[in-house]
């Protein structure tokens, strides 16, 4: 199933995507979907972030260097919050920041989407917490990562996208066996890489960050990016497309 939040006839609601069309829904529908109208077509709706999260977490580092095939034994995940007012949609435009005079960067991810409240859950239980997967773009502001201000880097307006919907078919055996990361700017490939790289698996994500913050229905938790992040210029379009969910576009002003 496919769950997308849309405008359409001056309303704002959540939907199934099916096909070329959109069946509005009631409510937000991590416990239940109820339909609330008839199907409209897809073209009419615009499409918005699938989601009103009261919480965002990126995983900062998620991949596995080229020279590893295993975590650390010590390794514990590195999580971030990313702290903007709203998130764009399919085909939002992502603004530079004036004043910037570093590169802004694209990071092409894989992220969960919590389904019920969620505090102090082991990885097994973890999983089962997990309501479905959409495709982010961790939009950053290259020049402060040196820095390590992260807060600075990815927490400036209209830096983080997400859709262009939620898939809830994609399980634990096919994002372990491996499905492609693909980052393209203009059109051409700029990022690749595959959820087999990760270090931690999405069960481990979402025990580590209840250990500490309660999750709730509708919260992201961004799994990372395959290195390397992909610097954008206004003007240019921004492409991230996960296997098995589709391809989310963002403009560049």
């Amino acid at each position: 199933m496919l769950i997308a939040r849309g405008h359409h006839a001056g309303q704002e609601t959540f939907g199934v995507v099916d096909g070329d069309g959109f069946a509005p829904v009631r409510d937000q529908p991590f416990e239940r979907v109820v339909p609330a109208g008839p199907q409209v077509p897809l073209a009419d709706v615009e499409l918005l972030s699938p989601t009103r999260p009261s919480r965002v977490l990126v995983v900062l580092g998620g991949f596995l260097p080229p020279d590893l095939s295993v975590r650390p034994p010590d390794a514990e995940p590195v999580l971030f919050p990313k702290v903007i007012p709203w998130h764009l949609g399919h085909d939002g435009e992502v603004v530079k920041p004036a004043g910037l005079s570093g590169s802004l960067d694209m990071e092409a991810e894989l992220a969960l989407v919590i389904g019920r409240k969620t505090r102090s859950v082991t990885a097994e239980q973890g999983w089962d917490s997990i309501f479905g997967f959409t495709v982010y773009n961790d939009f950053t502001a290259a020049e402060f990562l040196p820095a390590r201000d992260f807060y600075t880097a990815k927490s400036m307006d209209t830096l983080g996208s997400c859709g262009p919907w939620i898939t809830t078919d994609l399980d634990r055996e096919r994002i372990e066996a491996g499905i492609e990361i693909i980052g393209r700017v203009n059109g051409e490939q700029r990022q690749r890489g595959t959820t087999k790289r990760y270090k931690f698996d999405p069960g481990e994500i979402v025990a580590h960050a209840s250990r500490f913050v309660t999750l709730l229905p509708g919260d992201i938790i961004s799994l990372g990016t395959p290195p390397p992040a992909a610097p954008v210029l206004p003007g240019e379009v921004c492409e991230a497309e996960v296997e098995g969910i589709g391809v989310l576009r963002n403009h560049v002003a």
